[in-house]
């Protein structure tokens, strides 16, 4: 996930190097915008979602905070605010929090190092869950499209008992599993069934490239196979003594989600190396994301 970022607007040149100074100099780990004007501000929400604005509430030309704050909110209607003002009597509270600010400095009033950093790490603390969790929502959402795109392909090859065919669409589900999912690389397992055809199991496996890749072991001893008689996503920190494809070998970690494509044939995608283990929430997401392939 990106680096929230935070956009400062104030008319005054020595205010915005003085707030920028400040963030900078507590690495405060976000990508930093400080700009003069409206024009400016939304030049840079065009251009990137904005999580955090630092708003004067005196911009000049009778625009206040609030004016370039409603502006902002068209292309980041998430964003959340911190109004700057030497008059606080000015501020409209109701109006305020409709739009999104969530605190208030004082120029006035103490203003220094210490009150401004503690202001935008509070803020901070309540917009990373929140924006975690849409992170989450739209990678569902995109994960769902991909899988919508690829079970026609593989339920017509099904239909037709012919191999899967590897498409750009499958290639791009494989590969979002593995960014979304922070794993090193991956595989998508496709195991067909028909007792009417000889041989009548069909086993093959693709790479996030499209490449066909090996599949000596049989299904039946298989990863892949106990993931998808468990029916939900499972994971596996160790390797070691349980039997494996070629691609498995050498692996740190491993997590496995199945896909219920067609009667007699099911998917599995397995993804590997995440450098900090499939742990709970990766789970969590894997069991999420799982129904959606159903």
């Amino acid at each position: 996930m990106t680096p929230e970022t935070i956009l400062i607007v104030d008319d005054e040149r020595s205010v915005r190097d003085t707030f920028l100074g400040w963030l900078r100099e507590a690495n405060i780990g976000c990508e930093l915008f400080a700009v003069a004007d409206p024009a400016e501000a939304l030049r840079v929400a065009n251009e990137r979602s904005v999580d955090l604005a630092i708003l004067d509430w005196n911009l000049g030309a009778g625009v206040t905070g609030l004016d370039v704050l409603e502006d902002l909110r068209e292309f980041s209607p998430d964003l959340v605010a911190v109004m700057i003002t030497g008059f606080a009597h000015q501020a409209t509270p109701l109006m305020a929090m409709r739009l999104g600010v969530r605190d208030y400095l004082d120029k006035n009033q103490g203003l220094n190092r210490d009150v401004f950093l503690g202001v935008v790490r509070r803020q901070l603390t309540q917009i990373r869950p929140a924006r975690i969790q849409r992170c989450i929502n739209e990678g569902m959402a995109a994960f769902h499209r991909a899988v919508e795109e690829v079970l026609p392909l593989v339920q017509t090859a099904a239909a037709l008992n012919d191999p899967v065919p590897v498409s750009e669409a499958v290639r791009a589900l494989l590969r979002f599993a593995v960014t979304f999912m922070g794993a090193g690389s991956g595989v998508i397992i496709v195991r067909g069934y028909d007792q009417h055809r000889q041989p009548p199991e069909e086993l093959r496996a693709y790479d996030v490239n499209g490449q066909p890749v090996a599949t000596p072991l049989a299904w039946s001893a298989s990863l892949a196979a106990s993931a998808s008689s468990m029916g939900q996503p499972s994971t596996l920190d160790d390797l070691s003594g349980v039997g494996l494809q070629p691609f498995e070998v050498g692996r740190s970690n491993l997590l496995a989600i199945p896909v219920d494509v067609a009667p007699g044939r099911v998917a599995v995608l397995e993804l590997f190396d995440r450098p900090d283990g499939f742990g709970a929430e990766t789970l969590r997401l894997a069991v999420a994301l799982a129904p959606l392939a159903a």
